[in-house]
């Protein structure tokens, strides 16, 4: 099964995730990418692009808002 969608809860998580992509040439494919708040989801775009969903608050809590409003049905999540 492919993942559908790729969560990332800190900077460094996303620095750490995209720059072994990029060094490897991984492609992401078009999965659903997810930051936690802003200072998150600028690293992604700087390494990646642009998320497709950022929490407004910097918290688990806050991209779980956003998360809900999503059908995760079919999702895999990593």
């Amino acid at each position: 099964k492919e993942y559908t969608h790729l969560i990332f809860t800190s900077q460094n998580a996303a620095s750490l995730f995209f720059e072994h992509a990029n060094r490897h040439k991984i492609s992401i494919g078009k999965k659903v990418v997810l930051a936690v708040g802003q200072t998150t989801s600028n690293v992604i775009k700087r390494l990646y692009g642009p998320a497709d969903i950022c929490s407004e608050e910097e918290s688990a809590e806050g991209l779980v808002a956003e998360m809900e409003k999503l059908d995760l049905s079919k999702a895999y999540v990593f």
